[in-house]
């Protein structure tokens, strides 16, 4: 209302207040008209809204149940710096206080990592223009002195796959590792190379660089967006003892080109520096799974308790006084039901129990679905995050199986790089110390010539092994896989080796007049029982086909 309006109501009220009433509420509603005609023109652009996106997509209807998705338009690195600590947090905490969390992270370690990996030489005498017999022997002396620097590779004296694992479930708790390389005399090792993985909380941007648009999460990097170093703070940043304000900046490559600072992560956008975990998709079933667990665990606990209501025709202060009833401050009449107890009861008293009713139907359902929501957020198959295998036939659980395999496949692809990295590490620092005899000159002109090996993995599991290891021996025969990738996989050694120990194996029986006697497995003419029950290999492989795993 403007300043005349009010004006002229102040005088026509002066004259006659009756009409200066009649005016105002004159006024008053056509305001109120006027606003609700507004809220239903408000009401009729938001259903057009909804009911209308502009690229007629469903997906991108702006409906009121849609209103809850979250959505940005930052850059992927300013999405993290926004969101990474929480993430990583919760995250953390996931890991620390949930068992599927902890078993996610802790059997992906021993699934990917294992027991570790190492290294087969594979010089090539062509390439180097010597001798199969002198390659082998250098191939030998780098084994040798590999497996020596393995068991004292890390910076406070850890063994490699002591490193592996650390580097591991730092992947899964903060989506990267980071794996610093140096140099520490150690007189029982062959040389002096020494890896330390660096805790990923430490990589953080240094104050005087706050501003900085080529330093993203303590990444620095080049005007083309590449990043070429990091900032590591000298201390963790959360120590409440050792307390330390400064940063040391390690480029990634040395001068050398060798890795100084191996930094691996899931590059899920273009100009992404910085890696998140992806089990922190599921953190949020696992609230919803603590908050129902608890809710029922108390509901059961006042379920497990017996409570007795009397109704009495005694006058109302005598079954007060008699059952020990009180009155507060205000009047109100204030008596402790205890489980198990009645304290009173009279001739024409009435006792109602109550009952409480059990667990609903859907309590483990619901569990499960939301076990399985956070087992598909972290990528582990539920049966193996659960150790739940009940009512799967063989095949069934093959497909789970191979599906966990193909995922452990690609993470074990960032341990070959770092395996690599260091293997690289160590043969330069063979040459530069003269403990491998080739001209120095040679290898700096062709370096990754000497630097030919094979990354073998650890030791793989399986689930029928009697079956897998016969079907792996028809596919040596038919030609379709070699020898030596079977070996590996079983045992995680060099095949050289494994072969190496079976000639001393079969040296010292003949020496004892020993032999290792093989059960028949039905291709050499033999029906020896493979399963409990069976009398040939025909009804076993019938009999295995039936079975559920973990019947």
């Amino acid at each position: 209302m403007s300043r005349l309006q009010k004006f002229i109501d102040d005088c026509v009220y002066a004259y006659s207040p009756e009409r200066g009433e009649k005016r105002a509420k004159a006024r008053y509603r056509k305001e109120f008209t006027d606003k609700v005609a507004e809220v239903a023109r408000l009401k009729l652009d938001r259903k057009r809204r909804e009911y209308a996106s502009g690229g007629g997509f469903q997906s991108a209807e702006n409906s009121t149940d849609a209103h809850s998705w979250m959505t940005s338009d930052l850059s992927p690195d300013s999405d993290l710096e926004q969101d990474r600590p929480t993430m990583i947090k919760r995250a953390d905490s996931a890991y620390k206080n949930y068992e599927l969390a902890t078993a996610h992270v802790e059997g992906r370690v021993i699934r990917v990592v294992g027991c570790g990996f190492t290294v087969q030489p594979e010089l090539d005498h062509e390439e180097l223009g010597v001798t199969e017999e002198a390659v082998d022997e250098l191939n030998r002396t780098l084994r040798k002195a590999w497996d020596r620097l393995t068991e004292r590779i890390g910076r406070n004296g850890e063994w490699l796959y002591e490193i592996q694992q650390q580097m591991q479930r730092y992947w899964e708790r903060r989506g990267e590792f980071f794996l610093l390389f140096g140099d520490e005399d150690d007189p029982l090792a062959p040389v002096s190379c020494k890896v330390e993985c660096v805790h990923p909380d430490r990589v953080s941007t240094p104050p005087g660089k706050a501003g900085d648009p080529f330093v993203r999460m303590g990444i620095q990097l080049d005007k083309n967006g590449k990043g070429i170093g990091c900032f590591v703070q000298d201390s963790h940043p959360g120590d409440s003892m050792d307390i330390k304000q400064t940063w040391t900046y390690y480029e990634f490559t040395a001068p050398n080109g060798l890795p100084r600072m191996l930094h691996h992560f899931d590059r899920r956008d273009s100009r992404q520096h910085r890696g998140y975990p992806r089990m922190q998709v599921g953190t949020k079933q696992l609230k919803n799974t603590e908050e129902y667990v608890e809710a029922e665990t108390e509901r059961n606990y006042v379920g497990a308790c017996m409570a007795a209501f009397v109704h009495t025709e005694m006058p109302e202060d005598q079954a007060m006084m008699a059952t020990g009833a009180v009155e507060d401050s205000s009047g109100k009449r204030i008596r402790d039901i205890q489980p198990s107890m009645i304290h009173y009861m009279g001739q024409a008293d009435s006792v109602t129990l109550s009952n409480p009713t059990g667990a609903p139907a859907s309590f483990k359902d619901f569990i499960e679905v939301a076990d399985r929501k956070f087992a598909a957020a972290c990528g582990t198959p539920y049966e193996m995050l659960t150790g739940d295998w009940s009512g799967l036939a063989y095949n069934a659980a093959r497909i789970i199986w191979n599906m966990d395999e193909a995922a452990v496949d690609v993470l074990q692809m960032g341990h070959f790089k770092a395996v690599q990295a260091m293997y690289q590490h160590f043969v330069t620092r063979m040459v530069v110390t003269g403990q491998f005899a080739i001209d120095a000159a040679e290898y700096r002109s062709q370096p990754w010539i000497y630097w030919a090996c094979r990354v073998i993995p650890p030791a793989r599991a399986s689930i029928d092994p009697a079956r897998e290891d016969r079907n792996d021996l028809v596919n040596v025969a038919g030609r379709v896989i070699p020898h030596s990738l079977v070996v590996e996989r079983k045992n995680g050694e060099p095949y050289d080796n494994v072969l190496r120990r079976i000639a001393r194996d079969e040296k010292t029986l003949a020496k004892y007049g020993l032999q290792i006697q093989v059960a028949g497995m039905g291709d050499d003419g033999s029906e020896g029982p493979t399963q409990p029950g069976d009398t040939n290999q025909k009804s076993s492989d019938a009999n295995t086909e039936r079975q559920t795993v973990g019947a």
